[in-house]
């Protein structure tokens, strides 16, 4: 569990107060810690040992699935409970004060989340509340803010239907139907719209992932739909897969999680070999000026990539530089760039779903096509790959085949971390297109504000795995990210001992922030 540390008396360095961290080096503190009495740095303050690490998980954040309101007095009451969440199986209810999480205490609505967010997925809690005047204590089983699909759990089963690329909205539209398939025998036809499904309300593709996540053959599910201008109910029973991976429509291979399959484990080596692996369509061609040689630049050359690229846009550095740098020079990618992969579909061919093998059939494609003949292994010396598909970023919901994401992939019976992100047309993808995506590969969590986790803020500009910077450069990933990543060891101070401090900025130390 993450320890979390209340420090009292911290005087931030002259570069702290500059605004939100970025590529630049701060500069040193302008006062010195000698010119201020009874102030001490990290290196000779108190401090206490540091929690062994979860080497093993994938450093996401528990959920509990609930929010909190401030009383009169500013304590955390329970406003809403999510539907199915582990604060609804725990027993907690509306109303409800919570006073403990754990051995803590909690005052706040702040504190409360952070005691929560330092829990981990599959962690029992014990919460604390007053009901009605009375002292209580419940336990809750905490789950991963998205649920992903556990690695050995088997395909899933077999639906037979395809959605719509559509904006996130009031229900998801049905683009087709497979012949003899459950979701043909419950009568759902093209053209439908999906409002519910197992009573939860469906408003993108991505979220139909999380409501039929874990379900087997046998398991019948309830839609309820817009069909011929009416709204009705139908009952599907999902079937044995009966689809090769990589087909889509939702079945053989179906749902999983919001990568290829399962989340990617923290990665703690020194260097990531990468394939780099351009995608184009037989619609939708590459910009002739992003060579593999320009992708190369972007991503793994140092100290190179500067003033205009290709496509005459202004460059914030490219992410091995920038990986360098919030590593402290602990971590890099090496590889090398392939040939462009043209695949014999459309690019709007692959967007009828969501799932799996529907998120995955177009890498599956171009992998196909990479290793044709005599270049089965090419692939071979590599651990990552770095998908870029032609064209711009058009896919606005999360699920969707072409929003960039991060996940794994088994080809030739070996495992890939891939990422996927767009070439961007005309403008080659910015520096701040891809380090999200890179920390996903690497088995950093989303820690941007999640809608399946209500409650949830995020870390908004504070962490390059929430919000990277929209222009210029990016700012470096949060404290707790690099530690997790093993490229950071910080040191606790003791909240036993009251100290005055004077910390760096994250980008100037390896152990303060």
């Amino acid at each position: 569990m993450t320890r979390l540390v209340l420090v009292v008396g911290i005087a931030f360095s002259a570069g702290a107060a500059s605004g939100f961290p970025g590529l630049t080096k701060s500069a040193s503190p302008s006062v010195r810690p000698a010119e201020l009495p009874g102030y001490t740095t990290v290196s000779t303050a108190k401090t206490i040992a540091e929690p062994a690490a979860d080497s093993t998980g994938t450093g996401a954040t528990g959920y509990l699935g609930l929010t909190v309101e401030p009383d009169g007095a500013g304590r955390p009451v329970v406003d809403t409970i999510q539907p199915g969440s582990p604060a609804q199986v725990a027993g907690i209810r509306h109303g409800d004060l919570i006073t403990q999480v754990g051995e803590r205490t909690v005052s706040t609505p702040v504190s409360f989340r952070e005691w929560i967010q330092s829990c981990a997925p599959g962690e029992s809690v014990k919460i604390g509340l007053l009901r009605d005047g009375k002292p209580t204590t419940v336990t809750a089983r905490l789950t991963a803010t998205s649920r992903p699909k556990k690695l050995g759990s088997g395909p899933p089963p077999f639906l037979g239907l395809q959605l719509a690329e559509v904006k996130e909205g009031d229900g998801v539209k049905v683009q087709s139907v497979a012949k003899g398939s459950p979701a043909e025998a419950a009568k759902l036809k093209p053209g439908d719209w999906i409002l519910r499904v197992n009573r939860e309300e469906i408003n993108r593709p991505g979220r139909l992932i999380d409501v039929l996540q874990g379900k087997k053959p046998g398991d019948e599910i309830i839609f309820t739909v817009v069909q011929d201008k009416k709204e009705v109910e139908l009952k599907a029973t999902l079937s044995a897969p009966e689809r090769p991976q990589g087909k889509g429509g939702f079945g053989g291979g179906g749902f999983g999680g919001r990568g290829g399959g399962a989340p990617p484990s923290l990665f703690k080596e020194k260097t990531l070999k990468v394939a780099i692996i351009g995608i184009e369509f037989s619609d939708t061609r590459h910009n002739a000026k992003v060579t593999p040689e320009e992708l190369e630049h972007l991503i793994l050359s140092r100290g190179k990539f500067t003033g205009k690229n290709a496509t005459g846009d202004s460059v914030a550095g490219n992410l091995n530089d920038y990986l360098h740098e919030v590593s402290a020079g602990q971590f890099q990618l090496e590889g090398g760039a392939f040939p462009w992969v043209a695949v014999d579909k459309k690019r709007g061919d692959y967007v009828q779903g969501s799932g799996t093998s529907y998120r995955t059939a177009v890498l599956t494609d171009a992998l196909t096509k990479l290793t044709a003949g005599d270049k089965k292994d090419v692939l071979k010396d590599y651990k990552g790959i770095i998908f870029v598909y032609a064209g711009t970023r058009s896919a606005p919901n999360r699920g969707s085949v072409y929003y960039p994401h991060a996940g794994t992939i088994r080809y030739q019976g070996r495992e890939f971390r891939y990422m996927l992100v767009p070439e961007g047309g005309s403008s080659l993808v910015a520096l701040n297109g891809l380090v999200k995506e890179v920390g996903l590969m690497l088995g950093l969590p989303d820690l941007a504000a999640r809608t399946e986790n209500i409650g949830s803020e995020g870390l908004g500009p504070w962490c390059a795995m929430s919000d990277p910077n929209r222009s210029g450069k990016p700012q470096h990933y949060s404290a707790w990210c690099k530690a997790k990543l093993g490229w950071l060891k910080p040191a606790v101070i003791d909240p036993t001992v009251k100290q005055k401090l004077v910390l760096g900025p994250i980008e100037d130390s390896p152990n303060e922030c």
